[in-house]
């Protein structure tokens, strides 16, 4: 690995049974708004994607999208280890928490140093004389923050893209919680569309998609079935596809278990407060009406984000979208 932890404490035993919750899903689908609702606690400490970052243990893990029996060891082996780093550490994908913290110090928090190690253009100053500070992910400083503090916090990782990594945890690890947040196909498709197919090269796109279908065909016949003849699929079809691939698997992992919560992200858009406050219970995070407060701030202008695809999308993507959501068991979810 090419970062240093030596400044993380060593894992104990106690710590890894210590709680932590994975918001997991597809892109595009308000992992990122329900990260945000989460980081309005005073008790948590919110990650957005470690498993991205290159250079990570959690990065290097296998099986995201499916873990097979050969790479269910290396699981067992590292994937505790991956959360504990994760859990103690920051990131340049992160967003800079926007409430205060119990595990940040008040005065290097009220002097911006907090903002400074978040910055990427302060970073590449601070880490030419701060060796912990170099790469993608870098433990947090103590002069930042307080450890004793943080390691009361409730870690709260966003893992997007690894319906295999959830399965697995669900199965095997008690102690984790998972949030699967869900946006109908048609929001999800115009979003993914407009935020992030416009910025791609669509060739690329199309030829990633390709390999990461064929993948999952491979591992699984009867998704193979499913998918047809994928090299024939247009990008926005491929696209759909693993939408549907991701949220099947997590909800057939998960719905039996009382450590899983579908969150329907039109849901939680249109009753905001409502279903924070479910998520709160369900994550064991004190609710206060500060953070009911909070929560009805951030989410004035939701409602009308989630419904605007049904006038944004063409007539032929409306079609696509229904031809495969119409063979998908999750599609009562919108009923």
């Amino acid at each position: 690995m090419s970062r240093s932890i030596s400044a993380i404490p060593m894992p104990t035993e106690s710590s890894r049974q210590s709680p932590y919750v994975l918001i997991a899903g597809r892109g595009r689908s308000g992992t990122n708004f329900l990260l945000e609702l989460l980081d309005l606690s005073p008790h948590t400490h919110t990650r957005n994607e470690p498993n991205k970052l290159e250079g990570t243990r959690m990065a290097q893990l296998p099986g995201q999208w499916r873990v097979r029996d050969q790479d269910a060891s290396i699981m067992e082996a590292h994937w505790d280890q991956a959360v504990h780093e994760a859990a103690f550490s920051m990131g340049e994908r992160d967003h800079l928490a926007k409430a205060p913290k119990d595990f940040l110090r008040a005065i290097p928090r009220r002097l911006g140093l907090y903002k400074m190690v978040d910055g990427p253009r302060s970073r590449r100053i601070l880490r030419t004389f701060i060796p912990s500070l170099r790469g993608a992910e870098w433990p947090l400083p103590r002069w930042i923050g307080n450890y004793r503090q943080l390691a009361r916090a409730l870690p709260i990782l966003k893992i997007n893209q690894s319906p295999g990594w959830i399965e697995w945890v669900l199965a095997h690890r008690p102690q984790a919680r998972v949030l699967h947040i869900a946006r109908h196909p048609g929001g999800f498709l115009n979003s993914w569309r407009n935020r992030w197919l416009t910025l791609q090269d669509r060739k690329e796109v199309r030829k990633l998609n390709y390999i990461r279908l064929a993948t999952i065909a491979d591992l699984c016949p009867q998704w193979a079935a499913r998918f047809g003849d994928v090299e024939a699929m247009s990008v926005e079809e491929s696209e759909l596809w693993f939408w549907c691939y991701t949220n099947e698997v997590i909800y057939q992992a998960g719905r039996d278990s009382p450590n899983y919560m579908l969150v329907v992200y039109e849901r939680l858009s249109s009753r905001a407060v409502e279903v924070a406050k479910e998520v709160y219970e369900f994550c064991g995070i004190d609710w206060t009406q500060e953070i009911a407060e909070k929560v009805r701030e951030a989410s004035a202008d939701s409602p009308a984000i989630s419904n605007s695809w049904q006038e944004k999308l063409s007539r032929q993507q409306i079609e696509l979208v229904n031809r495969i959501f119409s063979e998908s068991s999750i599609s009562t979810w919108w009923r």
